[in-house]
């Protein structure tokens, strides 16, 4: 997604500059504007939602504890959880 918003927003800089000479692209800068806008909108809430998703399987692992199971993927999880914990000093 962020690849896209720079690929939007370097072709917004080029036809500004394009513009700038020929007063007819006004509408497509225009159009590209919004879209850069949209797009930035969209990367924001993606990103709020993913950090809440993160922060909530964070705090569901504090309340679990870390009890190491038999599972050694899990294990692993359990024990960067245990690491970020101390690291953030909670």
């Amino acid at each position: 997604m962020e690849s896209e918003i720079k690929k939007k927003q370097s072709t917004l800089t080029t036809t500004q500059n394009e513009a700038k000479d020929d007063k007819s692209k006004k509408a497509e800068v225009d159009a590209l504007k919004t879209e850069v806008a949209n797009l930035k909108s969209q990367y924001k809430t993606v990103l709020r939602e993913r950090k809440n998703l993160i922060g909530t399987n964070f705090y569901n692992r504090f309340n679990k504890g870390f009890n190491k199971t038999h599972n050694q993927e899990e294990n692993e999880n359990i024990a960067h959880s245990e690491f970020l914990f101390k690291k953030l000093r909670f």
